[in-house]
């Protein structure tokens, strides 16, 4: 996936400094050999005196996309510079509380992430989602979130928000 979007092309561009994404997920698998370098300080909205610790596996996956770093397996993600803050929001069936979303996109703001990934979609809006979003734009986050999975060119939310960079995926042919 790096490679077929050419992302070393803008790697030379990004900033000296680490890059804080925030994955509002079902965590982090700390112990993965291709995130050792990249996986930082998180929050668990479920259980706050508890690591965010992933229970289901699609945190990880998306940190190592986003983040993957290990030359001796050969995985890279798409910004392996990068520092992703786990933010467990999502239970180990990968169910989530719109209020649980909410209390991570709040979790960093106040943490001054530089980015929030959402991969994750709804059907219908929330009025407690859309403000968050908006708080979360107006204290200067980059807002990314998948636009579905389901193959249909009517996005998802969060990713229908203006305020967000709606994200898909495409076949080997360029199709949705």
């Amino acid at each position: 996936g790096a490679k077929r979007i050419r992302a070393h092309k803008v790697w030379k561009h990004i900033p000296k400094r680490k890059i804080h994404i925030a994955v509002i997920d079902t965590g982090l698998d700390y112990s993965h050999k291709d995130l050792a370098r990249a996986a930082g300080a998180g929050y668990n909205v479920l259980h706050p005196d508890s690591p965010p610790h992933d229970d289901n596996g699609h945190g990880t996956h998306i940190a190592g996309t986003i983040a993957a770093n290990n030359p001796e397996s050969g995985m890279t993600g798409t910004a392996p510079q990068t520092i992703i803050h786990p933010v467990k929001a999502f239970d180990q069936s990968g169910s989530a509380l719109i209020s649980d979303i909410v209390s991570g996109i709040e979790w960093c703001i106040k943490n001054r992430m530089d980015i929030i990934n959402m991969s994750f979609g709804m059907q219908r809006s929330s009025p407690l989602l859309r403000e968050a979003v908006r708080r979360a734009a107006r204290a200067g986050i980059i807002i990314v979130a998948s636009a579905g999975n389901d193959g249909k060119r009517r996005t998802d939310y969060p990713a229908r928000y203006p305020e967000v960079i709606s994200v898909g995926a495409a076949t080997r042919q360029g199709k949705i």
